[in-house]
């Protein structure tokens, strides 16, 4: 998306604009996009490192599966080129990192094979961001995790976007947040705060810190202090998770008035995740989606 002055660069009023604010204020420590195509998700992802870029600290990392994927027309370094360049950042396309004025710097990086997460053990990151979370591994994510530390002054968090993929990894974080009859985002759950730990590897969600004090103790308080004798508490990450639609994007929409009816045209399975944004559709005789799930509702955009 072009812009023409600073002012522009901002998230879209509604949904865009309450997560904009969660993540400025550091309401949780893992974030997740999803829902439809051409909601806006990869745009916003871009505009996040506005937010912290006047630390001379920060350093965010975004992850694309391959190379051409970040670097190819409407990637995510062309969606840079339009925005940063309005802060005065400078690009480094060799290095493929950005510089802002502060010294504040987005790297950008692919990461295509199971192993490849290595190359980033040991480095701190203020912010990683994955396009297309669900393309990754759960163990690559859970690699990246132990990047989240910097110098910066905020707490370092991870962000996904994604589509519905009912066989990713990523279905045991978003499906809380679901109809469990439809499939479709449950309206009323966008944007809460869940609590989870790793439990040897696994995640284990709760509906609070004291659900983890009471069930899980000896996970949240580990460490004892050799000095004090007293262990160390440490909170459960806190997650949330929100859903676009191709109405979340009404700039994208007015420059892109046909776009709607490709989506449209999509085969039935591919049309319900990738238009409505229904987490359980899948190919016919796979699919636990059945049609007569939309009897009585409208499931096209909720708003």
């Amino acid at each position: 998306m072009a812009y023409k002055s600073k002012d522009e660069v901002r998230p879209q009023q509604g949904r865009q604009a309450r997560l904009f604010k969660m993540i400025a204020n550091q309401e949780a420590d893992f974030f997740m996009i999803g829902g439809s195509r051409f909601g806006g998700k990869s745009e916003l992802a871009s505009m996040i490192d506005l937010l912290f870029a006047p630390d001379p600290l920060y350093r965010s990392i975004k992850f694309r599966r391959s190379y051409d994927e970040i670097m190819g027309a409407n990637g995510l370094w062309e969606k840079a080129e339009n925005q940063y360049k309005l802060f005065g950042a400078t690009p480094n396309k060799s290095d493929k990192a950005w510089t802002f004025p502060s010294n504040a710097k987005s790297l950008y990086r692919h990461m295509y094979h199971e192993g490849d997460e290595e190359s980033h053990r040991g480095k701190g990151y203020s912010s990683v961001i994955f396009d297309e979370i669900n393309q990754f591994t759960w163990d690559q994510i859970k690699m990246l995790q132990t990047c989240l530390r910097s110098e910066a002054d905020m707490n370092s968090f991870m962000l996904g976007t994604l589509n519905p993929d009912p066989n990713s990894w990523c279905m045991k974080f978003v499906e809380w947040y679901l109809d469990p009859v439809t499939g479709f985002p449950d309206q009323n759950k966008c944007g809460q705060i869940r609590y989870y730990i790793l439990d040897d590897g696994e995640v284990v969600f709760g509906p609070d810190e004291e659900f983890f004090q009471e069930n899980y103790w000896e996970i949240v308080n580990p460490i004892i202090d050799p000095i004090t004798e007293v262990r160390e508490y440490i909170p459960p990450k806190r997650f949330t998770f929100f859903f676009f639609n191709i109405f979340d994007n009404k700039i994208g929409m007015n420059m892109n008035k046909q776009y709607l009816s490709e989506l449209n045209g999509l085969p039935e399975h591919e049309r319900q995740t990738q238009l409505f944004g229904n987490w359980f559709a899948q190919p016919k005789g796979h699919s636990v989606f059945k049609r007569e799930f939309l009897q009585g509702i409208n499931p096209k955009f909720p708003s």
